[in-house]
């Protein structure tokens, strides 16, 4: 079962990783060098869960919070941590003459809660549109619009007792925005086919 599992979410990786090859040529990828990454996340939708609690927990009233105070900690949250897988995962792949910009646009990113993934749904979800942009002359060099990555999650009945028994610590928006960022990388990498 634990296998069908895990079957299922690489194969919703894999096909969430298919893109619309881009035009680039070798030599033109090869001249590529990220100096700047900007992440934007104001028109973002995120449901985190682990993070809200967290976000809760240092309130001195909880319950207190808003939803709009809530949002615009998860989309920080969210910025920051996109921005230093790009940083870390992807620049450093990037080290041509012509200086290039990346720009992420994050869509959204939901990872169902507990009563959720019991109820109604057991996928999380990241999306977001990357746009590679010439820094001298603003042209736009590439575009891989509406990327998405989805990671199945143990859902229905089992749902509590896999959280219960389940002590990975693996944030499973970590592992999206991770297998987003790798999944960009090996697209630009590969010339327009």
């Amino acid at each position: 079962m634990v296998r069908r599992i895990f079957l299922l979410g690489a194969l919703c990786l894999a096909l969430a990783a298919c893109a619309t090859p881009h035009k680039m040529t070798q030599d033109t990828i090869d001249s590529l060098g990220v100096k700047e990454v900007r992440v934007n996340t104001t028109s973002a939708f995120v449901s985190w869960p682990a993070e809200e609690e967290k976000f809760k927990r240092q309130h001195v009233t909880p319950n207190a919070v808003s939803q709009q105070e809530m949002q615009a900690h998860l989309r920080k949250r969210v910025q920051e941590m996109v921005q230093e897988h790009y940083d870390a995962k992807f620049k450093p792949y990037f080290l041509g003459p012509r200086k290039v910009r990346l720009d992420v646009d994050v869509k959204g990113l939901t990872i169902p809660s507990l009563a959720a993934r019991v109820l109604v749904s057991d996928i999380a979800s990241f999306s977001a549109n990357f746009t590679i942009v010439d820094i001298k002359t603003g042209e736009v060099i590439a575009q891989y619009p509406n990327a998405a990555m989805y990671k199945k999650m143990i859902g229905g009945i089992m749902a509590p007792i896999a959280d219960a028994v389940s002590n990975t610590g693996a944030d499973p928006a970590e592992e999206l925005v991770l297998s987003q960022v790798l999944s960009v990388r090996n697209w630009v990498t590969k010339s327009g086919q």
